[in-house]
């Protein structure tokens, strides 16, 4: 291991912290320790508040299933590796950025997540019980590549495109190459989108997260952390409305259990209640699009029978018969011939029951190990 790689790095990714387990609390006593304006909420999560409007995120567990601790390597590339079963600079690489700002005085408020790799309770918490009212900004820490400004992450946007592309051009300005990116999946930040303007998540520098080749690049992570430390992060312009795509969820939520009009497509304009000035238009077999500004007030009626026929459609449909246990147990021959037989409709509506699914059980897991 280069002499150079910081020995907080080094510590950080050290250590396997299971969400909750002995090493993750452990670490979580421990910033407190080296932290003394640091205190805990009751889901574990460790708050530090040096003013300013920017809300700065990274989550103390690791994916790793057992407490322990592994050896590092640096390969033929100058990666950092490990030899346990995933590296952990996910999210390893954004606690060693948050320090370091800590460290330079950085204003804002700093939040050490508990339990991200299971279902994400510190960030939920804190996002529900805490006034949030002064900050304007939020900032994960838990991406991976080395350009990624994430703009929408858990079916939304979450950060305008202007933000995005201010922070950007603010980190390009050291030497970086970032831009905005629309393809984020879910960290805690998305936690904090309904209670704060901008929320984003950046990329660190790790990529193969939750393998293990998972890798870190940690000569971009320094320059990533030299950067952080000379912004001026409360002069990053703030134009998302919030307020006004705060239903987008629960609009999209709705739109994908919408009555599939392609079931009708031989029907004739007459026989729906099409709302007024809206033109008919032409739907594929295989999509769940919704023409409408409201995409579940307006939806043309059913009479009952056709609701009745509908239902029994659903009841019959394959999608309903994929769950997650099929998921992890079916040979991946079955999988893709399952795919190739039903619409992709049926596939979309299997995939956000299995999501659904998986989202509970990791919740429910990571609730009942922190009761141990």
């Amino acid at each position: 291991m280069p002499e150079d790689v910081p020995a907080l790095l080094r510590e950080t990714l050290g250590v396997c912290r299971p969400a909750f387990g002995q090493r993750d609390t452990n670490y979580a006593v421990d910033l407190l320790r080296r932290r003394p304006d640091s205190w805990q909420d009751t889901e574990g999560n460790v708050h530090v508040d040096r003013g300013g409007a920017s809300l700065f995120l990274a989550h103390t567990d690791t994916v790793h299933h057992e407490d322990g601790t592994q050896n590092l390597f640096v390969d033929d590339e100058g990666r950092i590796v490990s030899d346990g079963t995933c590296l952990g600079a996910d999210d390893g690489a954004g606690l060693y950025l948050l320090h370091r700002m800590l460290e330079a005085g950085v204003p804002g408020y700093y939040l050490f997540c508990r339990g991200e790799e299971c279902g994400s309770p510190g960030s939920t918490f804190a996002a529900k019980h805490f006034d949030w009212r002064r900050i304007r900004r939020c900032v994960a820490f838990d991406r991976a590549n080395q350009t990624n400004v994430i703009t929408h992450q858990f079916g939304g946007r979450c950060c305008s495109d202007g933000f995005a592309q201010a922070l950007a051009d603010a980190l390009n300005a050291h030497g970086l190459f970032y831009k905005p990116d629309e393809t984020g999946i879910f960290t805690d930040s998305a936690n904090f989108m309904d209670v704060i303007e901008e929320c984003t998540n950046l990329s660190v520098g790790y990529q193969n997260q939750h393998t293990a080749c998972e890798t870190l690049d940690w000569r971009f992570l320094l320059r990533l952390a030299d950067a952080c430390c000379l912004l001026d992060w409360d002069a990053l312009p703030v134009l998302r409305d919030r307020e006004a795509e705060k239903g987008e969820l629960q609009d999209l939520y709705k739109a994908r259990r919408a009555p599939v009009l392609h079931d009708n497509a031989d029907r004739s304009d007459e026989d729906f209640d099409w709302p007024q000035g809206k033109a008919r238009q032409k739907f594929h077999s295989d999509t769940y699009d919704n023409p409408y500004d409201d995409p579940y007030e307006t939806w043309p009626t059913y009479t009952e029978k056709e609701e009745e026929e509908e239902e029994e459609n659903e009841e019959r449909t394959p999608a309903k018969e994929l769950t997650l246990a099929d998921l992890r147990d079916k040979p991946m021959g079955e999988l893709e011939a399952w795919v190739e037989s039903v619409p992709a409709s049926a596939v979309l509506e299997a995939m956000y029951g299995i999501y659904d699914e998986a989202w509970e059980e990791a919740w429910r897991e990571g609730r009942e190990y922190a009761k141990k």
